[in-house]
């Protein structure tokens, strides 16, 4: 289990479920002062891995550090797979013009 260093028992967890869902799971022992900022993380990796360019970058920086072997392979080839273009965002003719 990765932890962030404390020696204290962990207060929440995040979760990735097998249908690509992520859960966060709470302690009672969390304190009050802490939950807005486990929120907050929650939140920006939610925000994280629905950012397509962001994955990809990662997968291409880890491909660049590490040594390509069969398994880098197959986790390209598996991430490029499974992600698609949701068309939309703002369009060349939208907005003000002066």
């Amino acid at each position: 289990m990765i932890t962030s260093g404390s020696y204290d028992s962990p207060v929440a967890a995040l979760l990735f479920e097998e249908d690509g869902t992520m859960s966060l799971s709470l302690t009672n022992t969390v304190k009050e002062s802490d939950l807005e900022t486990i929120t907050l993380m929650t939140d920006y990796f939610q925000y994280a891995l629905s950012r397509e360019d962001w994955l990809l970058s990662f997968i291409d920086q880890i491909l660049k550090t590490q040594p390509i072997d069969e398994s880098n392979k197959d986790l390209k080839t598996s991430m490029r797979s499974h992600l698609r273009v949701i068309e939309g965002g703002k369009s060349d003719t939208s907005g003000s013009h002066s």
